[in-house]
């Protein structure tokens, strides 16, 4: 039989991720009695390998005019910035399309203001989350350096960088000449260079997320490693059906889930065009570099970070689904980009991983009530920016079930909006 959760308003979480642990924490701070439930277990799956950066100056979507014309080359291509497995070009199809419509003025501006209300928060809500959790001091704020190997390139960023600028992210150039100081790795090939002062990387972000969930644990919250299977809800109890059979019944829920949550939120009347953007990366223990902060390669769709556990380089976008096996050739071009930008990068010992990114098409997660369930909240679908967005996340869904003045505007997050 499933253990009763304590007394008190019982909420359930469901995901265990980084962003279900930091809104089971922000759900503990206001007296509810928690339970926390995943099918892997605490910060066992996408959580566990990204690449450990605090994203706070993304606050563009990753969708960009012209993309349109670009989905032929990602249905046909494998390795570039964005692939598509064939077996799954169909079904993706009309997502990709979506994505490439979200770049129009409109929507792209929208988007905009939401992810950089959103990002201002993040160390506001993080660092006394870290704090608690006795991690505060594997937070690294050394900033990020974007490279670019060719002159073409770096002029197509400006306008980026223009555009962050007038959204109050700090950015400078760093003339070519002073990158060996800097980062002494780095091939003399790189001729342009971009410092990004608030970025910020943790050591290793599968510690992070366990020491979050040895905090929520601590503060009372019970774990239950189960597969929820289904849900129902009627504004006053939330129900969830579990795979062996048995059910459990919560005064609130919130759906944290990654990519597994578009099936539960469907089942709640919420059908929302959420996909993955499977990334990859490799790890090593003793790469035969040092580096001091992350890299950014923005040419090639990757990044290169210093973590406790080695350096860990990866990036890229696969459009698959949750089905298809991994295709780890996609690391090969990334290490044989990594080498001739960092020359002294050697992989003996490196661990190859596949994350699954939960993504919808307009940039933004959904954070928010269900559309027809006021007791059941939403928070997943936040790509590249889980490790990013959770702790704010998880404070803007704790306000919004307890009925309070949230921290940033909600609307534009809202699961309605497609």
């Amino acid at each position: 039989m499933i253990p009763a959760p304590p007394p008190g308003r019982r909420v359930a979480v469901v995901g265990a991720g980084i962003v279900g642990l930091a809104t089971a924490h922000a759900l503990i701070k206001d007296g509810a009695a928690v339970t926390l439930i995943d099918r892997a277990g605490i910060c066992a799956m996408t959580s566990a390998g990204n690449a450990g950066c605090l994203a706070v100056t993304s606050v563009l979507p990753e969708t960009r005019p012209g993309l349109l014309a670009k989905l032929p080359r990602w249905l046909l291509s494998r390795g570039g910035e964005v692939t598509v497995r064939p077996r799954y070009a169909l079904k993706a199809l009309p997502w990709l399309v979506r994505f490439a419509l979200a770049a129009r003025a409109t929507p792209r501006a929208r988007a905009t203001a939401a992810l950089t209300a959103l990002n201002a928060t993040v160390y506001t809500h993080l660092i006394p989350l870290l704090r608690e959790a006795g991690v505060e001091q594997d937070l690294h704020r050394a900033g990020s350096l974007e490279l670019f190997e060719t002159e073409r390139a770096w002029r197509a960023a400006q306008s980026e960088y223009q555009e962050k600028r007038r959204l109050g992210v700090r950015v400078e150039a760093v003339p070519a000449a002073e990158l060996p100081q800097l980062e002494p790795a780095i091939a003399r090939s790189i001729r342009h260079a971009a410092f990004f002062e608030d970025w910020s990387h943790v050591s290793d972000p599968r510690r992070i997320g366990l020491a979050i969930g040895d905090l929520v644990r601590r503060l009372g919250a019970s774990f239950q490693q189960r597969e929820v299977v289904g849900v129902t809800a009627d504004g006053h109890t939330a129900t969830l059906a579990f795979a062996d059979g048995e059910e459990a019944r919560f005064d609130q829920l919130v759906i944290a889930g990654g990519v597994w949550s578009r099936a539960l939120a469907a089942q709640l009347g919420d059908r929302l065009p959420l996909d993955t953007e499977r990334g990859y990366n490799i790890t090593v223990p003793d790469p035969g570099i040092a580096l001091s902060r992350n890299l950014q390669f923005p040419e090639h769709a990757f990044v290169a970070t210093p973590l406790s556990i080695g350096l860990r380089v990866g990036g890229l976008v696969e459009i698959a689904g949750t089905r298809l096996p991994p295709d780890y050739r996609l690391i090969d071009g990334i290490v044989a980009t990594t080498r001739r930008f960092l020359p002294g990068f050697r992989t003996t010992g490196g661990v190859n991983w596949m994350g699954m990114r939960p993504a919808l098409p307009d940039s933004l997660p959904v954070i928010g009530l269900a559309t027809r369930h006021g007791n059941v909240a939403y928070a997943f679908g936040h790509s590249h920016l889980g490790l990013t967005q959770a702790a704010p996340s998880g404070r803007l869904v704790a306000d919004l079930l307890a009925g309070r003045p949230p921290i940033v505007d909600p609307h534009p997050f809202r699961p309605d909006r497609f």
